[in-house]
């Protein structure tokens, strides 16, 4: 079963009755087409949702109809509207006994809608905009009005010829639509585009394409707006207008180009809808090539390194490399298949990672060179100590071991080599020899001072030269990101 095309052959109510028979949708999509889109099993996917809703039509509560919305499932007009507030919140705004009776008998209304009991529903609702014997009725609440004009659409749970006018149905949702635009235009736009459907179902195209604009004007950034005028304007042959506007449909939400396989009235433009997804397709591949351009130049982020600091090594960085690798995946994926959606999902993948890089490598830039701040002051205030530790300064003190050594050793010398007698030339060793081993031990330790002070400079260097490649990198990330 597809979306409902129109046809004298086919009345609404036949095609509703013909199709409450069956426990499931069964979409058909031509596998040329679907080639561009999708994979088949996203395909299905898309049907298992439209199901999903069908056996749940009147439990659900929508943010707003969408792709997977079907005429067929009216009832989910109920759920997306201010027809579900609840009787309390009702009586609580209204005014006068008259109001409060009347939104009593549109409870009366629900309960029985909510029991298949739909000519008592009509009743009611008819009792709540009209008034009954003494009580006068409110026929300006505007979901009233709504709730009839869903009660009349029908449904594949509600298709008895008695209750399902379409005649009927498009002048309450247009009375509903008056009542509700200046105070609530969105409520008022879907009561347009309910009217549009009920005039469509009728062939009156003129009329139902005026409806459907009248509800895209009020609800500019709803995609069933823009689709609903695009299936009229290709029931009536207008094909560029029809892809211009299911083009701003699909843009908004991808799943309507599935939608728009499965419906007669894109099959009736021959080409025009697989050029236009093709064209879509395309224009996807071609925004992801210079997204993924744009992202290789940040691949040096993914592993940033500075010394001991690791931008693997952090929480937001293995985060990064997992959205980038997923980035990575998606390309590939987009790539081997050719497919509408995977190019989407890929550019969406592209950019998040894009836009995700230059706070995580700024934080950890920031954090870096806080520590390599902090590392440079605790090795100046190591190479102050060392320099103090000794109160003489390394160039006299080598002039003194200088001194000890040329002194003691030519002490030794004469006295080795001189004719004195022993004890004097005894005397002399005994002296020769503390000096020079004086001077030794003070040319050790003053070496190991020298050392010392040379690794305590080359920390600084390193750490002073990773802090300039801090900058460098943040100077590489203003370059990269405002490309």
């Amino acid at each position: 079963m597809t979306a409902y095309v129109f046809s004298k052959a086919l009345p609404y109510t036949d095609y509703l009755q013909a199709n409450g028979q069956h426990d499931e949708l069964k979409q058909s999509i031509s596998q040329a087409a679907l080639s561009v889109v999708a994979s088949i099993e996203e395909s299905t996917r898309f049907t298992e949702r439209m199901n999903a809703e069908r056996s749940a039509s009147l439990e659900l509560k929508l943010e707003e109809i969408n792709s997977t919305f079907q005429w067929g499932f009216s009832e989910l007009l109920l759920a997306v509207s201010g027809v579900r507030d609840s009787l309390q919140d009702l009586i609580r705004v209204s005014k006068t006994p008259a109001q409060t009776w009347a939104y009593e008998q549109f409870e009366i209304a629900r309960d029985a809608f909510r029991r298949g009991l739909y000519e008592e529903a009509e009743k009611y609702l008819e009792r709540a905009i009209g008034g009954f014997g003494s009580n006068p009725g409110y026929d300006l609440e505007y979901r009233f009005h709504y709730f009839l004009g869903v009660l009349h659409i029908g449904s594949f749970r509600n298709h008895a010829n008695k209750i399902v006018t379409p005649e009927k149905a498009e002048q309450s949702f247009l009375r509903a639509a008056r009542c509700a635009r200046h105070d609530l235009p969105g409520e008022a736009g879907r009561a347009f585009l309910a009217a549009g459907w009920a005039a469509y179902c009728q062939g009156k195209f003129l009329d139902a394409l005026a409806h459907a604009t009248e509800g895209k004007n009020l609800r500019p950034n709803l995609p069933e707006a823009h689709y609903q005028r695009a299936k009229i304007l290709a029931h009536i042959g207008n094909c560029t207008e029809s892809m211009a506007a299911l083009r701003k449909a699909v843009l908004m939400d991808r799943e309507y180009s599935l939608k728009a396989l499965t419906d007669g009235d894109f099959q009736k433009l021959g080409t025009a809808l697989p050029a236009l997804l093709k064209s879509l397709r395309d224009e996807a591949a071609e925004r992801t090539a210079i997204s993924w351009e744009k992202l290789q130049r940040l691949s040096w982020s993914f592993t940033l390194s500075l010394g001991k600091f690791s931008i693997r090594a952090v929480e937001d960085g293995q985060r990064l490399a997992a959205i980038a690798e997923k980035a990575q995946d998606s390309i590939q994926r987009a790539r081997a298949s050719q497919y509408y959606f995977d190019y989407l999902d890929a550019y969406a993948d592209c950019e998040i990672t894009r836009t995700t890089v230059p706070a995580v490598v700024g934080t950890f830039l920031d954090r870096a060179s806080s520590q390599l701040q902090e590392q440079i002051v605790e090795i100046e205030h190591r190479k102050a100590a060392n320099q103090q530790s000794s109160g003489v300064p390394i160039e006299p003190s080598g002039c003194l071991l200088a001194i000890c050594i040329l002194i003691g050793g030519y002490i030794l010398g004469f006295a080795l080599t001189s004719n004195m007698s022993t004890d004097y030339g005894g005397v002399l060793v005994a002296i020769g020899v503390p000096i020079v081993a004086i001077g030794a031990m003070l040319t050790v330790c003053f070496s190991a001072r020298k050392e010392n002070l040379v690794s305590i400079d080359s920390e600084l260097q390193e750490a002073d030269h990773l802090r300039r490649q801090v900058a460098s990198f943040w100077q590489r990330l203003n370059a990269s990101t405002c490309v």
